[in-house]
């Protein structure tokens, strides 16, 4: 009576858990049971009063009938897991055979379908993570598991590295790097992006970004780690320290906080949520949405880690079970095409990796997707906005000295040219006094000459004291002023026929077009002189004819001033006129040239928001002359 008062009490705690029970004797004959009936392999008819070994399959149905021996001899709990297709699916159970009496044996039955298909998960997430990862000893680092990207990185074989310790296989450049960070675990649990160098299997240093965290796997503590490949970053800052010696190093540094532990799971489980909540990287799950042409159209968040909502703002709470078109709103239209591409990953099994700017986050991002099974795909991804900037620094610092360098060939050009039109002047002003030194007018001449000498000296200091001002051209606007043109040509003509008194020089302005003005600065002068002594550098004959014509124009509605600078001289090729006002443009061999001067020419005259072209005096026959035509805006008196 004792005993049947003990199993009743049994039975009434038995049927106050989720298991199912089994009442079995000593040869497994099910005397009695109590759970859900969609969990049961049979039917309580087909199995009541028999034997074990006859309702289940021969392998299931021999380890039960050991289990139930080994539990009577024992009195000691047996444990059996195995798998049963129920339904057309497989279930996964756990057993667990408990001594009653020498004839009895109570069995409680789990399902762990459940927590077997979320181990699979989460290993999947470890094996297919594009982030090198580890799990390892606390004491000597030895190996006890790694993904296929740590392989990757590191250049050995699984079988190479399981059970050796890093220390064995010489992975730290510098063994107390490893020293310092199992201190700092061991004093806080974990460590986040401690930056650091390894060595691979063939030698080559790479720069890492180092995270690990202490877990527990069958009540044992080892250390779960990530590594990131930064040598990338580190030659980027390494470029930006040549480009700006005063850009400030760049900080990469990937931001690692969790924010808090979900309940604890059975122990496989719990080793793989760690690493899924405790990576660095964001990283959310995905079901495809397709239309009725099996194509990806919209999909929906399964789930996503604390990362995520760090690097994306977006709340997780208010993510998950949604579409991501209802999350963001019009990324069905975003130009990254985000939804086809990685939804064609779910549905195909393919990986894919991309660098895209985020307008909803105003964020650069790089991902990375896979698909643990059809139909869903998840992604990797970090926050690359620094680099991206980065990037551009450096583009920006390439410009800024190329610029540089371009001033520096700009201002030795104009000096180099205007310069030798001055010492021309003061050369010829020698000649002419060394050719006339014995004729009695000599000290009237000399006078004359030297003036031209001093003049031209005087020009010279000019010329410096106009490049520092091109200088600032470069960089600022123009300060323009109002210019009497006639009056400024006349002054360049009396000072052009002084320099060349050696010469049979003719310039005439026509018509005489008195008080007409235009909007420039002091550089005017220069164009007119740049011309005239062109004009009259490269003429052979024994007169040098210069017709300046004056010319009002209306375009676009703006009154313009046209000056045609037209002259005898040798004139200038068809092949050579498209490359005249070019920087840069040098003049063929034996042949006279203006190249230089004329792409300065141009310079000028854009700054007035003018125009200057060239024409052949005489159209289809260069040989007879040059037109160079000036057009400026004109403005009131």
């Amino acid at each position: 009576m004792k005993l049947n008062d003990e199993n009743d009490n049994f039975l009434t705690i038995i049927k106050d858990i989720p298991d199912i029970y089994f009442l079995v004797s000593g040869d497994t004959t099910i005397l009695d049971y109590h759970g859900r009936n969609e969990d049961l392999y049979k039917s309580p008819k087909e199995f009541l009063g028999k034997k074990m070994k006859d309702i289940l399959p021969e392998e299931i149905g021999k380890k039960s009938f050991d289990s139930v021996k080994n539990a009577i001899e024992t009195q000691k709990i047996q444990i059996l897991e195995y798998s049963l297709p129920i339904k057309e699916e497989i279930l996964y159970f756990k057993a667990k055979h408990i001594y009653i009496s020498e004839d009895q044996i109570a069995i409680l039955i789990r399902n762990m379908t459940d927590q077997k298909h979320s181990e699979e998960k989460f290993l999947k997430v470890f094996k297919l993570n594009p982030s090198p990862m580890a799990i390892s000893t606390i004491d000597n680092g030895s190996y006890i598991d790694v993904n296929e990207s740590f392989l990757d990185i590191i250049g050995y074989q699984k079988e190479e590295i399981i059970g050796k310790s890093s220390t064995k296989l010489n992975i730290w450049e510098n063994i107390k790097d490893r020293e310092k960070a199992i201190k700092a675990i061991k004093k806080k649990g974990r460590i986040q992006n401690l930056d650091l160098k390894i060595r691979t299997k063939n030698g080559k240093i790479i720069n890492g970004l180092f995270s690990a965290e202490i877990i527990q796997i069958q009540k044992k503590s080892y250390i779960l780690s990530i590594m990131n490949d930064i040598t990338e970053l580190v030659k980027i800052e390494e470029k930006l320290k040549e480009s700006e010696r005063n850009l400030r190093l760049l900080n990469q540094e990937l931001e690692q906080r969790i924010e808090e532990r979900t309940k604890e799971l059975k122990e496989s489980e719990k080793k793989y949520r760690t690493l899924f909540e405790n990576m660095t990287e964001g990283f959310a799950y995905h079901e495809v949405i397709v239309d009725k042409d099996n194509k990806p159209i919209d999909y929906r968040f399964i789930e996503a880690n604390p990362a995520f909502s760090k690097l994306t703002g977006i709340n997780i709470n208010n993510l998950i079970g949604r579409k991501v078109t209802e999350v963001l709103p019009g990324s069905e239209n975003d130009p990254t095409n985000f939804i086809k591409r990685f939804g064609n990953v779910g549905l195909t099994g393919g990986t894919l990796t991309i660098e895209e700017y985020s307008e909803a986050l105003d964020r650069w991002y790089r991902v990375s997707g896979f698909s643990p099974e059809q139909g869903y795909f998840a992604v990797v991804f970090t926050d690359i906005t620094k680099i991206i900037n980065a990037h551009n620094e450096v583009k920006k610092s390439e410009d800024k000295y190329r610029k540089a360098y371009n001033n520096a060939n700009f201002y030795k050009d104009l000096i180099t040219h205007d310069m030798s039109n001055i010492l021309q002047s003061i050369i010829s002003s020698y000649e002419l006094i060394s050719i006339n030194q014995n004729q009695l007018n000599l000290k009237e001449k000399c006078f004359k000459y030297l003036d031209i000498i001093k003049e031209s000296t005087f020009r010279g200091k000019k010329l410096i004291s106009n490049v520092q001002k091109i200088s600032e051209i470069e960089n600022t606007t123009p300060i323009l002023k109002k210019i009497d043109v006639y009056n400024l040509l006349n002054k360049i003509i009396s000072f052009i026929k002084k320099i060349f008194q050696n010469r049979d020089i003719n310039i005439q302005i026509i018509p005489i077009y008195e008080n007409i003005y235009v909007k420039a600065d002091d550089f005017l002068s220069d164009v007119f002189e740049n011309i005239l002594i062109n004009a009259i550098r490269y003429n052979n004959n024994l007169q040098v004819k210069i017709i300046i014509q004056i010319s009002i124009r209306k375009e676009n509605g703006t009154d313009n001033v046209i000056l045609e600078f037209i002259d005898n001289g040798i004139g200038i090729e068809d092949s050579r006129k498209k490359f005249l006002f070019k920087k840069g443009f040098k003049n063929k061999k034996g042949s006279k040239g203006m190249g230089l001067g004329l792409s300065l020419v141009k310079k000028i005259i854009k700054g007035y928001e003018g125009k200057i072209w060239l024409e052949d005096k005489i159209k289809g026959d260069y040989s007879k002359g040059s037109k160079f035509i000036i057009m400026i805006p004109k403005i009131d008196q």
